[in-house]
């Protein structure tokens, strides 16, 4: 059995688990891998069993309160039980976790960098010693066309990256769709009233869009940012009419009940500034959602050029209404586009397959 590694030291919290760990998770539950978290503790992780089974989490323990350090202890005396050494983003403490894991295992471990990259990737100059690391590296991953295409037509970090896209994952039952059980909704997850998620563009738009549509309704997921609470209160004030049809739920953790939100709405909705491959858009396509989303490199590969969802541009509230205007006139063609959506996404989106891609690339190279 081979064993993978995950390093991400930062203290951990339940989001972080289903998207840190999931490859770990896809890789010991559908690969036969063994597979392991290291981090740093933040609870008792309670929600572990249910949400990734079968994954070990180790805690880092804080001995020179330094993350590099503490990080390179526990590989001084554990490298030995592991194959594979995985890193998130590209960092100068992760380049040199990597660099020490083929040193001291003489070049016999694999090491995976998982670049989790934004905008900022496509300026990034490395120096000569950046990308002598990064060529030490087996497997070096971007998880959108538009940056596997910049850095391998540039050569930027002085190596050929692979595309490796992030995904969904369904504990192996896939959930029929029922277009019928989908309801007049917009749904939208994240870190609501942030400067990145631009919650307040999506509410300006669909208090333009409300005018001239009485059926639809907005419904926003996730932990509300104290600074945004004035924006809601007055957003309410000033548009009453609207309490009953834009609701704010707060943080959803129960992964059934969320889903179910998904799986009742008509159209997800992302009016993020900027984003590297927002995982709530993937969970969006495994039910049929028709995607509206600012123009993000990651959002292209999804959709399929526009063909499973509409962009617009950042900040733009006008075009935005225009566009759910545009998409509740056409309800034939949410429809049609619905279990369509739901099939192209399980073939190129699906975390099984994207990890044996993974384990491909790993012993490959």
């Amino acid at each position: 059995m081979k064993r993978f590694l995950t390093i991400f030291p930062i203290a951990m919290n339940v989001h972080l688990i289903k998207d840190v760990g999931m490859i770990p998770y896809i890789m010991h539950k559908e690969l036969d891998y063994e597979s392991t978290l290291l981090c740093y503790k933040n609870d008792d992780y309670s929600y572990l069993e249910k949400e990734v089974k079968g994954l070990k989490i180790v805690y880092l323990k804080k001995i020179f309160h330094n993350q590099l350090f503490d990080v390179l202890l526990f590989l001084l005396f554990n490298l030995r039980k592991y194959d594979v050494l995985q890193v998130y983003q590209l960092s100068r403490v992760n380049l040199l976790l990597c660099f020490f894991c083929k040193i001291y295992s003489f070049n016999k471990r694999k090491t995976y960098l998982k670049l989790d990259a934004d905008d900022q990737v496509l300026y990034y100059l490395p120096s000569k010693i950046t990308k002598f690391l990064l060529k030490k590296i087996n497997v070096v991953s971007v998880e959108n066309q538009t940056y596997f295409d910049h850095l391998n037509l540039t050569m930027q970090l002085g190596r050929k990256i692979d595309y490796v896209p992030n995904g969904f994952y369904d504990d192996g039952v896939q959930k029929s769709l029922k277009f019928n059980k989908k309801e007049n909704k917009i749904v939208t997850v994240g870190r609501i009233g942030t400067k990145q998620k631009a919650t307040e563009i999506l509410c300006k738009a669909f208090k333009k869009f409300s005018v001239h549509n009485q059926d639809w309704k907005l419904e926003i997921i996730g932990p509300i940012e104290n600074e945004f609470k004035p924006f809601i209160a007055n957003y309410f004030k000033q548009n009453p009419n609207l309490r009953e049809r834009v609701t704010f739920t707060g943080p959803i953790n129960n992964r059934e009940l969320l889903e179910d939100y998904y799986a009742t709405s008509k159209v997800f909705a992302l009016t993020s500034r900027y984003e590297g491959f927002p995982l709530v858009l993937t969970e969006a396509a495994k039910f049929g959602c028709f995607i509206v989303s600012t123009d993000l490199p990651a959002v292209k590969d999804l959709i399929d050029n526009n063909h499973y969802g509409k962009v617009f541009p950042i900040d733009d509230d006008n075009y935005l209404a225009d566009l759910f205007k545009e998409i509740s006139n056409d309800s034939y063609q949410l429809e049609k586009l619905s279990s369509e959506f739901q099939s192209f996404a399980y073939t190129y989106f699906y975390w099984p397959e994207i990890c044996k891609t993974i384990d491909k690339l790993l012993w490959s190279k």
